[in-house]
């Protein structure tokens, strides 16, 4: 096992330096400069010139990339163009709004999508199960900015009963203040907040969760050590609670945690449409502007936290799963 994980924080490392290439590579190939964006139009060249000379961008391109990845190396990613702030500082303050929307939409893709896909299991080709089935189907193919948007026009402009916009109380610190004082207001404030975009967010794996674990169940209700459990006289409850779904498990465990990756790198969208004050909101903020520091940062910060969660899963996998063996 510990060979494996030098393998993996080595393959982690390599993905790291070719996500830092490629997105530096590719924002330097987008159409605009930076400069010309914070001096206006009226700039006279000499002075375009002395803000690219402190800038550091009138040196080659290889330099700037050599310059940064030694920023990295000892864990400086720069100061912002625009905001003229420590791009860490920027990350740090909008990583954990993100967090917490990734977690909320994780949680409810987890309960609606385990829920949905048991009971389809139980009582497969029913109404309920073909109904499920449907909208699981359809809450894969639909784009999240249709359903954000579908989302704001019926629970906040039609019936009004949630806001389409913004973040509440940060969640850990609403329920310190509830412990400390009683009251729940700041809580229920926050909930009504992040329902939106974490179901919006959330609703792809909710439906790949719910697929997947039918599929499985289903799969192993039919293996003989099920059939004579029933046989023994077991109820079907303990038959599935006990006998079914820990080994139907194995598999959606994998995919539930390489979602948690996925829905971390896909906030932007969600944040963009109800203007949650989050990394993905700050990255398009930054692409708009030709940030190039904020922009490298986020995506660095975004793709080392995927990376982690991926190496994670795999090894709970190799926990949960004795039949796996890593060299």
């Amino acid at each position: 096992m510990s060979r494996y994980v030098v393998k993996r924080v080595l393959h982690t490392l390599l993905v790291l330096l070719g996500v830092s290439l490629m997105t530096f590579a590719l924002i330097h190939m987008t159409p605009g400069d930076p400069v010309l964006v914070m001096l206006g139009t009226d700039a006279t060249p000499s002075e375009l010139d002395r803000l690219r000379h402190l800038l550091g961008l009138d040196q080659p391109l290889y330099v700037q990339y050599a310059q940064y990845l030694g920023r990295l190396l000892t864990g400086q990613m720069g100061d912002s163009i625009f905001q003229h702030q420590a791009v860490s500082k920027l990350i740090g303050d909008r990583f954990p709004a993100t967090v917490e929307l990734t977690l909320a939409a994780m949680s409810i893709a987890v309960v609606l999508g385990m829920l949905t896909g048991v009971i389809s299991a139980v009582v497969p080709y029913s109404l309920f199960d073909v109904t499920a089935m449907l909208i699981a189907l359809a809450g894969v193919a639909m784009p999240v900015f249709w359903l954000g948007m579908l989302a704001i026009l019926l629970f906040s402009l039609q019936l009004g009963w949630l806001p389409s916009f913004g973040r509440g109380e940060p969640f850990v610190q609403a329920v310190q203040y509830w412990f400390r004082t009683g009251d729940p207001s700041d809580v229920v404030d926050s909930l009504r907040h992040i329902v939106l975009p974490a179901l919006t967010l959330g609703a792809f794996s909710a439906a790949l969760i719910s697929r997947l674990v039918r599929s499985a169940l289903l799969e192993v209700l039919g293996q003989d050590y099920v059939r004579t459990a029933r046989a023994k006289g077991l109820a079907q409850a303990p038959v599935i609670a006990q006998h079914a779904l820990p080994n139907a498990l194995i598999p959606v465990i994998t995919v539930i945690g390489l979602q948690v990756g996925t829905l971390l790198g896909g906030a932007v969208l969600a944040e963009t449409i109800f203007a949650w004050p989050g990394m993905g909101r700050l990255l398009i903020q930054a692409i708009s502007q030709r940030d190039y520091p904020l922009v490298q940062g986020i995506v660095m910060v975004t793709a080392l936290a995927v990376s982690i969660i991926n190496v994670i899963v795999d090894l709970l996998y190799a926990t949960i799963n004795p039949r796996v063996r890593y060299g």
